[in-house]
């Protein structure tokens, strides 16, 4: 099992990746379009993802991982973090990263072990960083096909 200090390294590399190749390269003009009606922008899916930082790092804390009122919830986070554009959006991410990584940091390596509770499974503290970093990937492909549908032919990998 990967120690803390590792499992930080992996995840700020991932967590910056979302800047990097999700945020960085689309053009403003285009940073709240929708491939459609039912889709969401890479606003969108950037103040998800942070508030989804918030999300997770409550539930290793022993909070109750809680779906229900999670689109109210996010709505109100957003009112004091807004992502409509590109430097308010990364502004609010790395501010979530940050909080997420700091309080990571603090836990032993094995905390990993610990018991955890997500809304879809019974898990500990290590599952809990592994479904983050799926939802990170998830939305992370979501953001690159809305920059191929946008005309974007680069890889920024």
């Amino acid at each position: 099992m990967p120690t803390i200090k590792e499992l930080a390294g992996q995840l700020e590399g991932q967590f910056q990746s979302i800047i990097k190749t999700g945020v960085a390269p689309m053009p403003e003009e285009k940073f709240t379009f929708k491939p459609s009606k039912t889709a969401r922008s890479v606003s969108e899916l950037t103040a998800h993802l942070a508030y989804s930082n918030y999300f997770f790092m409550g539930v290793m804390k022993g909070e109750p991982g809680k779906t229900e009122g999670w689109d109210e919830a996010q709505a109100a986070w957003e009112k004091q973090n807004p992502c409509d554009t590109k430097a308010n959006a990364t502004k609010a991410y790395q501010k979530s990263v940050a909080d997420f990584l700091a309080y990571f940091k603090t836990l032993k390596d094995a905390d990993l072990m610990k018991p955890a509770k997500l809304p879809w499974r019974e898990t500990n503290i290590a599952g809990v960083i592994m479904d983050n970093q799926w939802h990170l990937t998830y939305h992370l492909g979501q953001m690159a096909y809305i920059q191929t549908v946008i005309g974007d032919t680069v890889d920024h990998m």
